[in-house]
Formats: C-alpha cells, sequence, structure tokens
C-alpha cells in the first residue's frame, strides 16, 4: 500500500488476508485500500467486493484521468504563459498584468488568449474553477 501511495499509481485495491484486526484494517483503509476481505471467503462474497470496488474506483479513477488531462494542459503553457495565468488565478485584469510585468496590455491579452486556449477555458471564472477543482 505504501508503495502505491508513493508511486501514484492509479488502481483500485481490494485486501486479502488471513488475519484481520481492527487495526490492521484502519491502516489498510487509511493507506488507500477500498476493501477489506478476510479469508475464508466464498466466491459470491470475493465477486460482491470486487464489484463494490469497481463502483467506488469509478469516481477515482474518473477525477484522476481530468487531473492528469489538467496538468498535461498546463505543462504545454510556456513560462511568459504560466505568469499570466498566474495572474489571472489573482483576479488581476490584463492592464494589471501589463503593469506589473512592464508588458503592453496587447502582448498580455495574446498570452491570456493562449492560456484560455490551451487550458480549455471559456472565461477568467472557467479557468478558476478549474484551477481550485483540479491544479491544486
Amino acid at each position: 500500500m505504501e508503495e502505491i501511495q508513493q508511486r501514484k499509481l492509479n488502481v483500485a485495491v481490494l485486501v486479502l488476508t488471513g488475519n484481520a484486526t481492527i487495526e490492521s484494517a484502519i491502516r489498510v483503509t487509511r493507506a488507500g485500500a477500498l476493501a477489506l476481505l478476510e479469508k475464508p471467503f466464498e466466491t459470491d462474497r470475493l465477486l460482491s467486493a470486487l464489484d463494490d470496488v469497481s463502483k467506488q474506483a469509478r469516481p477515482i479513477f474518473a477525477r484522476n484521468a481530468l487531473v492528469k488531462d489538467y496538468q498535461r494542459r498546463q505543462a504545454s503553457l510556456t513560462a511568459s504563459e504560466r505568469k499570466v495565468m498566474e495572474f489571472l488565478l489573482a483576479g488581476m485584469t490584463s492592464q494589471e498584468i501589463a503593469s506589473r510585468l512592464g508588458n503592453s496590455k496587447k502582448t498580455i491579452d495574446i498570452h491570456r488568449g493562449r492560456v484560455m486556449h490551451k487550458m480549455g477555458a471559456t472565461s477568467t471564472a472557467e479557468l478558476i474553477v478549474q484551477w481550485t477543482s483540479l491544479g491544486r
């Protein structure tokens, strides 16, 4: 479980054990296991547990895919675009960003347009929502 966490693997874990204690069950679930099943078990119980884990994992996998896509898009930004995006996320206007960076408003507007395009956002509000939900 520790290695899975360290490597940030996108997997769902069902722990099968021959000797579960309350402490070990708490430890493995805190470490990221979605379920724990103690041996011996019937096939139906295993299949049910696998089904439950699968249902729990779907939204986790979907979120992980969204985060990965967001990170890919953010990585495509140039250094200048990243700086402009930081200021946009802080709520600054193009004119304020231009003054802060010593550029013209037109230059900032160009960078802003590229940021919005690369990040797939149609407004600054949408960019902020993406960042707060996926980028932190």
